[in-house]
């Protein structure tokens, strides 16, 4: 059974961002990504989107109550700031507005990206027909390829029907193998829709400055795995030859268009830098296995935490001291506690139903909902 509160959320939030900090630190240290492998940043970062998109308690979640710290706390951003409505209440509206909005205009952007591709771009068949026999990893037949005058830096879309988007100057034989071979690598493992995973996550959170980081962070990731299973098998030539080709699209990097986040794109120099390292020097480390398990740990123990324990704040009992009125109050069983809700508002925690008798009580939130009317 799945309930949201909002120590579940904060819970949720505070371990997510410390371990996007974490895999930010080590995801720019190349030593880190030759010693323990690019995979292990990968699957953290998704592990941690998916954790993110899943703020709940769950069955199995063990409550730990805060009577200090989190009250004053949720006290606090409770403070009514507008026309009587509470703080927490206006950011949580602000917040689901602004992800309807995000995701609105990201889909337009989409929408209008391809619309403007389609207007500006072409297929160059010709200097396409020789490459079929030289790339065989992956089925490409169904693959568009176009160029355009509008962009400077290839890239791959679509979701559905992908397509590499080229800029429209003359390649050489090898540069065109290398850059088909990079974006279709991309199509290969999906990087796509990761991509768009990430894209909800930060519709969802946008007043959260590090989901941003960690959407970087995964492009990031995603080209370094493309360069490092590219040139895998590379004798020495080869891999300097793909360097100067990354170096030559760097050089001529000056997008006219905002490009779409769903494309892929060389970014900023310090990327380029960090990749040219990986490449260079992949022979000189080893993987280490030790070493690389303490970093599992740490990601895991930390994911674990916050799914099977959340913090809540838990108010004084109120026997005694407010008087609850039977008509206007009820109890949802949470855990080994229960919630108390007053006038279908949450008001606290409560151990014990021993001062209680009388009132309405329900085993789960769901149950509730079918005869109440919880704000």
């Amino acid at each position: 059974m799945l309930e949201i509160s909002y120590g579940s959320v904060l819970s949720c939030i505070v371990f997510s961002d410390l371990l996007i900090i974490y895999l930010s630190t080590v995801s720019k240290q190349s030593d880190f990504i030759l010693k323990h492998g690019i995979n292990f940043i990968f699957i953290s970062i998704i592990l941690v989107g998916i954790r993110m998109l899943f703020p709940f308690n769950f069955g199995f979640t063990y409550s730990i109550y805060s009577t200090k710290i989190l009250t004053f706390f949720f006290d606090f951003i409770n403070i009514p700031i507008f026309m009587g409505i509470p703080a927490l209440k206006i950011l949580i509206a602000i917040s689901g507005i602004g992800s309807i909005i995000k995701f609105i205009l990201m889909i337009r952007h989409q929408f209008y990206f391809y619309q403007y591709i389609y207007i500006y771009s072409h297929e160059k068949k010709n200097q396409l027909e020789t490459m079929s026999s030289n790339i065989t990893e992956f089925a490409w037949e169904n693959v568009k390829i176009l160029y355009s005058s509008k962009i400077t830096s290839p890239c791959v879309m679509g979701l559905f029907h992908p397509i590499i988007l080229l800029p429209d100057i003359e390649f050489e034989s090898k540069e065109l193998e290398f850059i088909l071979r990079h974006e279709l690598e991309h199509l290969k493992h999906h990087d796509l829709w990761f991509q768009f995973f990430m894209e909800i996550l930060v519709c969802i959170y946008w007043m959260n400055p590090l989901i941003y980081l960690l959407r970087k962070r995964l492009k990031n990731v995603m080209e370094l795995s493309n360069d490092l299973s590219i040139t895998k098998n590379m004798d020495e030539n080869d891999k300097l030859n793909y360097l100067e080709c990354l170096l030559k699209m760097a050089k001529n990097r000056s997008t006219i268009i905002n490009m779409p986040s769903l494309c892929f794109l060389d970014s900023n120099h310090s990327l380029l830098k960090q990749r040219f390292q990986v490449i260079i020097e992949r022979k000189k480390f080893h993987y280490r296995s030790i070493s690389n398990l303490i970093h599992i740990f740490v990601v895991f123990a930390t994911l674990f935490i916050s799914v099977f324990i959340v913090a809540e704040p838990e108010y004084p009992s109120p026997t005694g001291t407010v008087g609850l009125e039977k008509e206007k109050t009820f109890f949802i069983k949470n855990g080994n506690a229960y919630d108390i809700y007053y006038n279908n508002e949450y008001f606290g925690p409560v151990d014990t139903l021993d001062s209680f008798s009388g009132y309405r009580i329900y085993q789960s939130k769901k149950e509730a909902i079918k005869y109440e009317k919880i704000n």
